[in-house]
């Protein structure tokens, strides 16, 4: 488990991932996806899709509005999405508030409940992806 030892270092670190996630939809949106980068090791190696994968297609559909193709693509699109509009929201008006919702967050899902709750998460959605070959 990773602990951030200051609120800098959490929001530093959050922007930085929020950052590099706009580039890289916006790049996709940009080549409509063409070029055909595969960054998912799993895939790439194994030939069975992870949890993560067609995530970038998933949110691409979701901002052109296509919300039924986004969930069928991968349904964490219905948590990725909107976070990635409300997250940078939250960081700019409150980000004392963000700071100690991430770190609930983190004492949860470090506790027996919630690594269960997580990994079943994980396993259905892998389960999903893995039966639609996406």
């Amino acid at each position: 488990m990773y602990s951030f030892k200051s609120q800098k270092n959490f929001l530093w670190f959050i922007g930085g991932i929020l950052f590099v996630s706009y580039i890289w939809i916006g790049y996709n949106m940009l080549t409509s996806g063409q070029d055909g980068i595969t960054l998912c090791l799993i895939n790439r190696f194994l030939g069975i899709p992870c949890p993560g994968c067609g995530l970038t297609r998933a949110v691409i559909a979701f901002c052109h509005g296509n919300l039924v193709s986004a969930i069928q693509l991968n349904p964490l699109v219905l948590i990725v999405a909107p976070a990635l509009v409300i997250t940078p929201i939250a960081l700019a008006i409150m980000p004392r508030e963000s700071y100690i919702l991430f770190t609930k967050a983190e004492d949860f899902f470090s506790k027996r409940t919630g690594i269960i709750i997580l990994c079943l998460s994980i396993v259905t959605l892998w389960t999903y992806l893995i039966i639609h070959n996406i």
